[in-house]
């Protein structure tokens, strides 16, 4: 059986397929959201099997499942379709004539993370089209749904019908403090800490994040005790910590820890797997739109910018995923 590689691309129809069935659809919903007969779907799925030697979905109930090898096969397949939809549609779609505002939900981590890189190529191509930058809230699912939001970056979006997603990045958890502080000076000795060695500390926290006594996938919000500033801002508080609250504590990515380093040698980080009671310290980041946009020529091009800027940075991204159920962003 042939196996893809670099000369055997699928077509953009058998990825749109390959990529609503990763969503959760059926073969019936898949193929009605990618414009798709039945029985043009069913050809396209055992065309996909075959060039892949597997059979890709395996049936569970009325849903179809991913097999390890169509999640493998995820990460290099489809990141395809965003490229080869602007390759085919070229004619048809000139970024230069775009007008008016697009507006992403997003952290202001998120935003340093995700979205500035892509400013340059946007505003170069795109000079008439204005970016807003909207604070991600807990609302997010709602505002993409009803078109108040075109695209939200975030780390737990619900399993809603009406919303797509890929994987952008996966991350880990560290926690930003002083290099003087007594905790990091605790785990320079020791190698490895409780998170009762925070209670005395002022923790900085995001309330979008708090867990709420629900089991999110997010990390931000660790530790006992009530000592805590929430806010909205994770790319403020190393500022604060290093101006006016030097006892402080914040949960940070990984990568956003390392940023807070570059700001002045007296920032370090304390890797989260470090803290023996912190439990899961990786997450995703994913970058989610509304169902009724998937065909959208603008917003199929902004997502292709930050899915290539998350592969570049970050060595992962485009990735789709259900995610968890009942979960809001």
């Amino acid at each position: 059986m042939e196996k893809y590689g670099s000369g055997n691309i699928p077509t953009p129809d058998e990825l749109r397929l390959l990529e609503r069935l990763l969503s959760g659809e059926t073969l019936r919903g898949a193929a009605k959201a990618a414009g798709l007969s039945l029985s043009s779907a069913s050809r396209l799925l055992s065309q996909a099997r075959e060039r892949a030697g597997d059979p890709l979905f395996k049936r569970s109930g009325n849903r179809l499942l991913p097999t390890p090898r169509m999640r493998a096969l995820s990460e290099r397949l489809l990141p395809l379709l965003e490229s080869l939809s602007g390759f085919y549609e070229e004619d048809r779609f000139d970024p230069g004539s775009l007008s008016g505002s697009f507006r992403i939900l997003v952290t202001d981590n998120g935003f340093l993370g995700y979205v500035a890189p892509v400013i340059p190529e946007l505003k170069r191509k795109a000079p008439g089209l204005t970016l807003d930058i909207i604070p991600l809230r807990r609302s997010g699912s709602w505002m993409i749904e009803s078109g108040r939001a075109d695209l939200g970056i975030c780390a737990f979006p619900d399993n809603r019908k009406s919303l797509r997603w890929i994987v952008l990045s996966e991350f880990s958890y560290c926690l930003v403090l002083r290099k003087d502080h007594p905790v990091y000076r605790k785990w320079l000795r020791e190698g490895e800490l409780s998170l009762s060695d925070l209670s005395p500390y002022v923790q900085f926290m995001n309330r979008r994040f708090a867990s709420g006594g629900q089991d999110e996938a997010c990390g931000y919000e660790r530790g006992p005790g009530t000592n805590r500033v929430y806010s909205p801002y994770f790319a403020g508080a190393p500022f604060a910590i290093l101006e006016s609250c030097p006892s402080a504590v914040q949960w940070a990515t990984t990568k956003a820890g390392e940023r807070a380093g570059r700001l002045s040698d007296e920032i370090g980080m304390i890797p989260a797997a470090d803290f023996t009671d912190y439990g899961n310290a990786r997450s995703r980041t994913k970058l989610v739109w509304s169902a009724r946009d998937d065909s959208n020529p603008a917003n199929q091009w902004v997502r292709s910018l930050i899915a290539a800027a998350a592969k570049r940075n970050f060595g992962s991204g485009g990735t789709s995923d259900p995610g968890p159920a009942g979960k809001e962003f």
